[in-house]
């Protein structure tokens, strides 16, 4: 008898414990509802639309209506896939279909970037030893979009696929002269 109150007493106190947990987890819960805490933001650095974008040493925004920067390390196995389509882009501007000036900037050497742009035939205009984080660029490849105020029109990071290239391009349409 004295053990079936014991179990007794043992059980009512762990179902004490179970909803002493349970409400103080509720109150936690309804607390941060009701008092509207709100998550803190996160500071983003990086790229951002419309901020000013630093200056280059050798690159002047006002010479283009719209200057699109690339940024390439000669050992990005996707920048080396993209040439192509940064050949593309600076064939346009040669055969006056675009205004755009595109120019690949590179964190490497001007010996090992001239290296690179000669073996992988880059016509673009290339700049060297240039600081990528003074940039706020973290990934290679990145396309960014300046005006010729160096805003950031718009930019993207990584190698644009078939299609997002193919929308890049069909943007351009309003610089191409009418035929």
């Amino acid at each position: 008898m004295n053990k079936a109150k014991a179990k007794e007493r043992l059980e009512i106190l762990t179902n004490i414990a179970v909803l002493l947990v349970a409400v103080a987890i509720l109150a936690v819960l309804a607390l941060n509802y009701i008092g509207g805490q709100k998550p803190v933001p996160r500071i983003v650095e990086g790229l951002q639309q419309g901020q000013q974008f630093p200056t280059i040493s050798g690159v002047a925004y006002t010479g283009a209506a719209s200057t699109l920067l690339i940024a390439m390390s000669t050992k990005c196995a996707y920048c080396t896939q993209s040439i192509p389509f940064y050949n593309q882009l600076a064939d346009m501007k040669i055969n006056g279909k675009t205004s755009l000036r595109a120019i690949a900037i590179f964190p490497n050497s001007d010996d090992e970037v001239q290296r690179y742009a000669q073996q992988h035939q880059l016509k673009t205009e290339h700049k060297s030893s240039i600081d990528f984080e003074q940039l706020k660029l973290t990934a290679t490849p990145t396309m960014v979009l300046v005006d010729q105020n160096g805003r950031v029109v718009n930019f993207w990071v990584g190698a644009l696929k078939p299609d997002a290239q193919q929308q890049f391009l069909n943007s351009l349409e309003p610089q191409l002269p009418d035929s």
